[in-house]
């Protein structure tokens, strides 16, 4: 017989009430309170571990699921982006991005509506998913959309985005930031 089964037994045999009578003594009462309780908080903390253990599997699961479906989808369709989030995976078009910030393991994706995504993916990764014609790195740790470039400040070493964040251009690439963009 399992925990599990000895303490539903268990729990199914105590009545929980103990009706007071002049034959049983106050002691007997509060020991099968006191039973009752420990039972129960027994099962209790049963239950939670295996609820825990479960909810870590599905966990791993939708991390592995994610995984396979940003492989197989980003490469089949460089136009979208499969974000993971706490309710499932979100589309997000490659337009709707603006900048990315890598920040060794992980990177920042900026969207025009002014949202941020984290994700698990190096900005070298996030840079072999998009299309190198529209994205232009900028710094090691910076890439921008050029379609979404305002202004440019090479004596600044800046590029301002449409929705006005400053993106740093490192000095040495500021040869091929211009050379992307023609500038004179």
């Amino acid at each position: 017989m399992t925990d599990m089964e000895f303490i539903k037994t268990k729990t199914s045999k105590i009545d929980p009430v103990v009706k007071k009578d002049k034959q049983t003594p106050n002691f007997v009462i509060e020991r099968n309170s006191r039973v009752n309780e420990e039972i129960g908080n027994a099962y209790l903390k049963s239950l939670s571990e295996s609820l825990s253990g479960i909810l870590d599997r599905l966990d791993e699961q939708i991390e592995i699921l994610t995984n396979f479906l940003q492989d197989n989808q980003l490469s089949t369709d460089p136009k979208m982006l499969l974000i993971p989030d706490k309710n499932g995976c979100e589309f997000i078009s490659v337009d709707e991005l603006v900048t990315v910030k890598g920040e060794g393991k992980y990177s920042q994706l900026f969207l025009k509506d002014g949202s941020i995504r984290v994700v698990t993916k190096s900005l070298k990764e996030i840079a072999e998913m998009v299309d190198c014609n529209q994205f232009c790195q900028t710094h090691q740790s910076w890439m921008v959309n050029k379609k979404d470039i305002k202004r440019i400040q090479p004596d600044r070493h800046r590029i301002i985005t449409k929705t006005d964040q400053e993106i740093p251009i490192a000095r040495s690439m500021m040869a091929s930031v211009k050379a992307k963009f023609r500038l004179i």
